[in-house]
């Protein structure tokens, strides 16, 4: 998909907006738990995004979140997709 940004901190905010309308927890955004998001638009319009959890060589996909009015296009998919490569990437043998 066009557009596939690996996110980093600055962008919380958009992080922590798209997750809150998917009814997703925000609460634990901050920090280094923002290191590890992959997100699909830009940083004024976030439209998708996905989070990595790295422990080891074993790898958790959480906050998958894309806009309702991008859902049914495959963007979830592209993220799952474009997560695993990176956990697999950094390591992880498992996901």
């Amino acid at each position: 998909m066009k557009g596939m940004r690996f996110f980093r901190r600055h962008l919380e905010s958009s992080v922590g907006r798209l997750l809150g309308r998917a009814g997703l927890p925000t609460t634990d955004l901050g920090g280094a738990s923002m290191d590890h998001f992959l997100g699909l638009g830009s940083p004024e319009r976030l439209e998708g995004v996905v989070a990595l959890e790295l422990h080891g060589d074993m790898a958790l996909l959480r906050s998958l979140a894309v806009a309702e009015a991008r859902r049914g296009g495959g963007m979830g998919r592209a993220l799952v997709a474009k997560a695993e490569g990176r956990a697999l990437a950094c390591g992880a043998r498992e996901v």
